[in-house]
C-alpha cells in the first residue's frame, strides 16, 4: 500500500505543479541545494523535481535536459502505479 501511495504523490505534484513555477519560486519544495550554492557547479541531484513536474506536463525533452534521472524516476513510478494497481485488483471484487 505505501509503494501505491508513493507512486500516486509522485505522479499527481508532476502534473499539479509547472517547473516554471519551481524556478520562479512561486513555489517552494525544499530549499536550494546546498552543494549548488557552495561551489557555483549543480549536483548530480539538481534538477530532478523540476524533471519529473516537466514531465506531469508531457515536456519530455525540457525534462531530460533538467535531469535525466527524473525521467527515469518517472517511468519507474508510474511503473510501479501499475504494478500495484493490478496486484491490489485482486483483492477488490468489483
Amino acid at each position: 500500500m505505501g509503494v501505491f501511495l508513493q507512486a500516486c504523490a509522485v505522479l499527481l505534484f508532476s502534473f499539479y505543479v509547472s517547473p516554471d513555477d519551481i524556478e520562479s519560486g512561486s513555489i517552494l519544495i525544499s530549499r536550494p541545494c546546498p552543494y549548488l550554492e557552495s561551489t557555483n557547479t549543480p549536483c548530480r541531484g539538481c534538477g530532478v523535481t523540476r524533471a519529473i513536474a516537466s514531465m506531469g506536463s508531457f515536456e519530455w525533452v525540457r525534462a531530460w535536459n533538467y535531469n535525466p534521472l527524473g525521467v527515469f524516476i518517472f517511468v519507474m513510478e508510474c511503473f510501479l502505479l501499475m504494478l500495484t494497481t493490478k496486484r491490489w485488483k485482486r483483492y477488490i471484487a468489483f
